[in-house]
């Protein structure tokens, strides 16, 4: 039961990450909020995988959908990340 707590304890710390950089840039707004909305996405997947990873190891009616559903999303984040610009 430890990496549903790893994972979600990772989405956690993902939001408050602060990313220091030159504000004075053009377009360092644009810039930022794309990154923090990339992050948002990354959390909320990661999110998802930790609890559907939880999932799957408990003995739930759902167990079987859970143990197919945290691959998959797991999946879905590597895809994310591969798109990942600053």
């Amino acid at each position: 039961m430890g990496f549903p707590v790893v994972g979600g304890a990772g989405a956690t710390l993902l939001l408050f990450h602060v990313h220091g950089g030159d504000m004075q840039a053009p377009h360092a707004k644009e810039s930022m909020e794309r990154i923090q909305m990339q992050r948002r996405w990354f959390a909320a997947t990661g999110f998802g995988v930790a609890i559907a990873n939880g999932l799957a190891e408990t003995p739930v009616k759902w167990q079987q959908f859970f143990r197919k559903a945290w691959p998959t999303l797991l999946i879905v984040l590597g895809a994310l990340l591969t798109h990942y610009t600053e």
